[in-house]
């Protein structure tokens, strides 16, 4: 399929079509196609709260790893090079590899490459549209190929609330309405822990059936990798994000069960890629997220992969002591949810609230008047000090991907950024609680 080699950055001129929390969308008609230019921004989201801090450069230094990754993922090069070792950090059992590596979707991305909406990285000064390599200066701008998105309607009945997915179900061509979690282990702060620890303080049945819900054999443990990658998935359209079962989630795919196999394979696939790519930078991918969309019973790899929608760590000592510090968004999680405590509980609380409110509010409703009543703390301010340790955690793995040349002295930069992330916590007299979650 043929695409746009330049574009008229005079649609710049007006205001974007959709302006999320990470980044703003410019809906574009180019030879009777659907595109959109994504321009992404420095600012960022943390526990569905919208935008609320920012990270300088890291818009031009997020898209630099999100345009190296789908060029990567639609060149079938990228498939014919690895190999059964590559796919051993995420399937460790020989069963579930061969069923990747002899699958139809192992062959078809070896010969075509994946499928994904991504054409290229936008030239701010030309409008030219880089398919490969990258402009010069790189931009915070891709063109993608646009696919509908079909939202799920909330109704009531009888004073209880439910989500209509009816007309979504019935689109042949649409972004699928879960966000696609493949889980390679258990990092400090995972919600997967999370979940697990609740069941298992009801009793040893509770945590059986959780692990065989998520499709696991033995309990997870911080910091520690599972022997086989799970596949965990989420609600994509409703304000907050919600744990599916397995047939839930096969339901809301709202594609035939061959065609969500195929995705579930597809993404698998991508995750085998994404992991070598950080293992080669020096780093440890725990968990990604990713989203599809389908035409008709292709499956097409969307949305945007950077350090925002993962996580990966790296690995450092502090007083003897093995620390994983975070370079991804769990940072700034974490950042929150220790400094900012009292504002974490807010959040968390009028999440609670949301579940059972008589009136159907979303969660940000009911935090926003508890906020003007004073019953709830505002949105704390970010620490500029912290911020410039997340831009330099984004400059650091973008230079071997320029030049890797770069990666030996980006590995040695890595380990007095990580010291400076844990001086911030012991400058504030939170390190005990942080080194809880990251050692």
């Amino acid at each position: 399929m043929s695409h746009p080699d330049r574009i008229d950055l005079k649609v710049l001129d007006r205001e974007p079509d959709i302006r999320g929390s990470v980044q703003e969308l410019f809906r574009l008609d180019l030879g009777g196609k659907p595109y959109q230019l994504c321009r992404t921004t420095e600012s960022g989201s943390v526990f569905d709260v919208g935008t609320i801090f920012s990270v300088p450069r890291s818009d031009v230094l997020r898209t630099i790893i999100r345009h190296a990754i789908f060029t990567a993922l639609g060149d079938p090069a990228t498939w014919r090079g690895l190999t059964e070792e590559d796919v051993k950090p995420c399937f460790g059992s020989e069963a579930l590899r061969k069923d990747l590596l002899n699958s139809a979707e192992w062959k078809s991305l070896c010969e075509k490459g994946a499928r994904t909406h991504h054409i290229g990285m936008v030239d701010a000064k030309t409008g030219a549209v880089a398919q490969k390599g990258l402009p010069e200066p790189p931009s915070n701008m891709v063109l993608i190929e646009a696919f509908p998105i079909f939202r799920p309607k909330r109704f009531e009945l009888w004073g209880r609330h439910a989500w209509d997915y009816q007309h979504y179900f019935l689109e042949p061509r649409k972004v699928v309405g879960l966000e696609n979690i493949f889980r390679l282990g258990s990092p400090g702060g995972s919600s997967l822990q999370k979940r697990y620890d609740t069941a298992a303080a009801k009793g040893p049945e509770e945590a059986k059936k959780f692990l065989l819900a998520v499709g696991m054999s033995e309990a997870p443990k911080p910091w520690e990798m599972f022997k086989d990658m799970i596949f965990d998935c989420t609600t994509k359209y409703e304000p907050e994000d919600r744990y599916l079962s397995w047939n839930e989630t096969a339901m809301i795919a709202g594609v035939k069960g061959e065609t969500f196999a195929r995705m579930a394979r597809t993404l698998a696939a991508c995750t085998v890629y994404a992991a070598k790519f950080f293992r080669d930078l020096g780093f440890t991918l725990w968990d990604i997220k990713w989203e599809a969309a389908v035409d008709g019973d292709e499956v097409v790899v969307v949305d945007t992969i950077d350090p925002d929608s993962i996580r990966i760590t790296g690995e450092t000592e502090h007083e003897g002591r093995r620390v994983f510090i975070h370079f991804n968004k769990q940072s700034i999680r974490d950042y929150y949810r220790i400094l900012h405590a009292e504002w974490y509980a807010a959040i968390n609380d009028a999440k609670k609230r949301a579940e059972t409110d008589p009136q159907g509010r979303e969660f940000m409703v009911i935090y926003r008047e508890g906020v003007a009543r004073g019953g709830y703390p505002p949105i704390p301010l970010y620490d500029p000090k912290f911020a410039a340790i997340q831009s330099a955690k984004y400059e650091l793995m973008v230079k071997p991907i320029i030049d890797p040349a770069n990666l030996a002295a980006a590995r040695a930069e890595a380990k007095d950024i990580m010291r400076r992330e844990i001086e911030i916590y012991q400058q504030a007299g939170k390190l005990a609680e942080f080194l809880k979650l990251v050692s």
